[in-house]
């Protein structure tokens, strides 16, 4: 596949149309629609307009994934604030995957050991109304078509690894930039792809950001295709990505 070790940068649902079917590995963290200031993306769309279009990209990974493989998906478990309505993301893409097709597998939730605690809790001691807190953020695992592979291929991942990541609680602390809003860590797209991908397996993060994912990908021996929108984190992942030594 000569597309493949790219970042591309374009349209995530235009540019996954040229991909039919030939990747093995979708590990991704979509935009969470609650206001963060990306440079050329509205992050504070109404909301069914936001999951529409959530379904539409969903729709172009499940065209894009082989039969009987994966997607991990890293979104927040519930949101709300005071400018933000409640809402569960958790609830919502589970409904949307299983809608476009995929199969839903398990959820891993993961949490961030450095996170401090919350302070305020609502209407205090009252069941008035008590603010619920839930400061975790859950990868959705489904797959497209069967989840077991019937393909042979080399594992890399150690017995240590994979006894603590089929635990699906995971402890990561949350990666900070200065150049990119919010840096997915690398820490989650290498488990993910040790623990569902043979090595040379092609892996694809529609929403690379500063190229955590690819960067993980490569490090880990397998071809990857990353695709933001913004020519900036399209720079900066590429520059990161550049500056591994193999």
């Amino acid at each position: 596949m000569k597309e493949v070790n790219k970042i591309i940068c374009g349209n995530s649902i235009e540019v996954m149309e040229e991909f039919p079917e030939r990747i093995d590995l979708i590990v991704t963290s979509p935009p969470y629609n609650i206001g963060i200031k990306y440079d050329n993306y509205n992050d504070s769309r109404p909301f069914d307009e936001y999951y529409e279009w959530c379904r539409e990209w969903l729709c172009s990974c499940y065209k894009a994934l082989k039969p009987n493989r994966r997607i991990a998906l890293n979104v927040l478990l519930n949101i709300g604030n005071s400018k933000i309505r409640r809402d569960s993301p958790c609830v919502r893409f589970s409904n949307l995957l299983e809608q476009v097709g995929f199969n839903l597998h398990s959820i891993i939730i993961w949490e961030d050991p450095t996170r401090s605690t919350l302070s305020a809790w609502g209407s205090w001691m009252s069941a008035s109304c008590p603010y619920i807190y839930c400061p975790y953020e859950v990868v959705i695992i489904a797959s497209k078509g069967n989840w077991k592979r019937e393909d042979k291929g080399v594992s890399d991942i150690s017995k240590d690894e994979f006894k603590r990541w089929v635990n699906g609680i995971w402890k990561i602390p949350t990666a900070h930039s200065k150049s990119f809003p919010v840096p997915f860590p690398e820490e989650l797209p290498r488990r993910c792809i040790k623990l569902l991908s043979y090595v040379d397996d092609v892996i694809l993060d529609p929403f690379c950001g500063s190229g955590a994912t690819c960067m993980a990908a490569k490090k880990l021996k397998r071809r990857y295709v990353g695709i933001d929108v913004s020519p900036n984190y399209c720079r900066l992942a590429r520059n990161r990505v550049k500056m591994l030594l193999f």
